[in-house]
């Protein structure tokens, strides 16, 4: 199937920059032109709207077509893209945003900050909620304004030091989509969502649906000398296997984080034609979790929850899982994330794995599942999204904990759009295997899933779990008022200390940051944070000197 759908490929006249078995070309000075980047992710993404889709493969698949105000350039810092300046008042709270004059939509028509304007107001108003902007920044803006065609302002409420980081962070940076296109239509339904128009350095060819989403290069694009290469190629292949075998064949080129075997990890650091970086992960803190229904038995019952956190073996998952790579994690900020502080926690092990076992049985039994003999407890079902190599296999290792106090853990791998759907729109799970970055600040990486009003329909991501505890919520408001970077610490610290007593979620391990692709190509994140962001300025030793 590979071999087919890469003819296909090639009968279109996509070719990648390597042939299987070729030896990388001698490194070249500068950027070269031409050639087709081709990536690979693990499902097909819902749709191809930045705004109503987001996570790895949404957002692979959409940010070469659209453009956000600011992004974080490879030291962290922001720097514009839509905007060509920036600046905040005296009081520091209002930033006027002054755009780039000239640029183009797709279809021809002048972006403006009237777009942007309504971008930004679709997710406040709920008409195109953006759901990582909407549950976090978007609380702590007064107002947004366009005063002119190339002005946009927003005002927040009280001073937020942060708040420029944040907002020009890859996972929170609104992408601004054209009002012409959705204004006056059913937006959720609008052809737009899967043949977009953008402003970006690419545009969109076409979407064969279960095989690749084409993106052509965007001539007209406003910044010179980009983009560089001719074509973007983003091959949807779920299977693992496959998608190793692609990159090691020349098929892809590219491969993020978590659409790598990690048992593969050190036949490719020992591939010359291969490189093996943490190149465009900074500020992810990406922590895999368990996390639990709160609102249907047994996980209504926190007695239940603290036996599962006593027989949880962080090690033993990393090690059979994810081959030593990742983090032990107890807690849900990543260590890359200011104010993460594991010393805090509730640490759910009492020395040995006999006595973690001997007191998840006691605690199972005071919370009303006493056991008689060998007999099974109660059987437990864990969803996950399949196409990504660990899914399931967390599960799988935790599942022989569980055993010997006689819970039946099992698994079921769903498909990204039916995993949330299930998790957050209907709330039909038991445990749900999930990650979440904490990002470049924890306000907008974890309050979005665990605040208590955030508990919504439909919202992915959001407060699946049913989670309410209103000493958190306050914490969370009172880390946006912060004088000082101790206080700030004292707060977040607090809240990590609450979370691992209450223990809405497990978790597990932060990811290992294993992005990978073909040693002929050069400048592939242009973001400390652009793991997902690929194409913007990539080229190949291959290509041409001049267009």
């Amino acid at each position: 199937m590979l071999r087919e759908i890469r003819g296909a490929i090639l009968a279109a006249g996509l070719a990648t920059a390597a042939l299987a078995g070729a030896a990388p070309a001698l490194a070249q000075d500068g950027p070269r032109y031409g050639g087709n980047f081709i990536a690979a992710i693990a499902g097909e993404p819902g749709g191809l709207n930045p705004v109503l889709w987001q996570g790895a493969e949404p957002q692979i698949s959409t940010s070469g077509l659209f453009d956000p105000l600011i992004m974080l350039d490879m030291d962290g810092n922001p720097e514009g893209v839509l905007a060509e300046s920036w600046s905040l008042s005296d009081d520091r709270r209002t930033i006027t945003f002054t755009l780039h004059d000239g640029v183009k939509w797709h279809d021809g028509e002048d972006l403006t900050s009237d777009d942007v304007l309504w971008t930004f107001m679709g997710s406040r108003d709920g008409y195109m909620p953006h759901s990582r902007y909407r549950s976090t920044l978007d609380g702590l803006v007064e107002s947004y304004a366009a005063p002119d065609p190339l002005t946009f302002e927003i005002t927040l409420k009280q001073p937020y030091a942060p708040f420029l980081k944040v907002f020009a962070a890859s996972n929170y940076a609104m992408r601004i989509v054209p009002k012409h296109v959705y204004d006056g239509t059913d937006i959720q339904n609008n052809d737009a969502n899967w043949a977009p128009i953008g402003s970006g350095p690419f545009k969109f060819k076409q979407w064969v649906r279960g095989s690749h989403i084409e993106l052509e290069r965007n001539e007209d694009y406003f910044v010179p000398d980009l983009p560089r290469i001719d074509n973007l190629i983003i091959r949807v292949i779920p299977d693992e296997t496959a998608r190793l075998l692609a990159l090691q064949q020349g098929e892809v080129d590219y491969l993020y984080y978590y659409a790598v075997a990690f048992s593969a990890i050190p036949t490719l650091q020992s591939d010359d034609s291969i490189v093996v970086t943490n190149e465009g992960a900074g500020l992810q803190g990406q922590v895999e979790m368990l996390t639990f229904n709160l609102d249907r038995a047994p996980f209504n019952n926190l007695k239940v929850r603290q036996a599962f956190a006593y027989l949880l073996d962080r090690e033993k998952i990393n090690e059979l899982v994810f081959f030593g790579l990742a983090r032990p994690a107890l807690s849900n900020i990543g260590e890359t994330t200011p104010f993460s502080s594991e010393n805090v926690q509730v640490n759910y092990d009492m020395g040995s794995h006999e006595a973690n076992v001997a007191e998840a049985d006691r605690l199972l039994t005071e919370a009303g599942f006493p056991r008689e003999g060998d007999a099974e407890r109660f059987s437990v079902n864990l969803l996950h999204m399949s196409g990504r190599p660990y899914a399931g296999k967390v599960g799988e290792v935790f599942a022989q904990s569980l055993k010997e106090v006689g819970v039946n853990l099992t698994t079921t791998p769903l498909d990204r759009p039916t995993f949330i759907e299930m998790t957050h729109a209907k709330w039909d799970f038991d445990l749900s295997e999930q990650q979440f970055t904490s990002g470049a600040h924890p306000y907008v990486g974890i309050v979005r899933y665990l605040r208590s009003d955030l508990h919504i329909a439909g919202t992915y991501p959001s407060n699946h779990m049913g989670y309410n505890n209103p000493e958190i919520d306050s914490l969370f408001e009172a880390s946006t008022t912060a004088a000082s970077d101790a206080e700030e610490a004292k707060i977040w610290a607090d809240a990590q200390k609450i979370l691992s007593e209450d223990l809405p979620l497990l978790p597990v391990v932060e990811m290992p940051y294993t992005n990978v692709y073909r040693a002929e190509w050069h400048d592939v994140f242009s973001s400390i944070d652009g793991v997902f962001d690929i194409g913007r300025t990539v080229w190949t030793e291959n290509g041409s000197e001049s267009r």
